[in-house]
């Protein structure tokens, strides 16, 4: 049976993503804090298994240039 592949398509999004969210931090010092209210909600496959991830900060770290996500998860509100 054939059927769409969508995983290129999709990869190709999260790149624009991450590219547009680098930039804007750049743009915003290298660091962003969100209110409480407006925490963005991501999809994350941690250690422990698929979680729903608040986001409250993320920057950019000087050394490497690497974006650094901070968050804690949507249910429990731990990290």
């Amino acid at each position: 049976m054939t059927h769409s592949d969508f995983y290129a398509q999709v990869q190709a999004i999260k790149l624009v993503e991450r590219q547009e969210l680098y930039r804007a931090i750049r743009l915003h010092g290298g660091s962003y804090i969100w209110d409480k209210e407006e925490r963005p909600v991501i999809a994350v496959n941690a250690d422990i298994g698929p979680l729903d991830v608040l986001i409250c900060a993320v920057d950019i770290q000087e050394e490497s240039g690497r974006m650094k996500l901070y968050g804690i998860d949507n249910e429990y509100g731990e990290l």
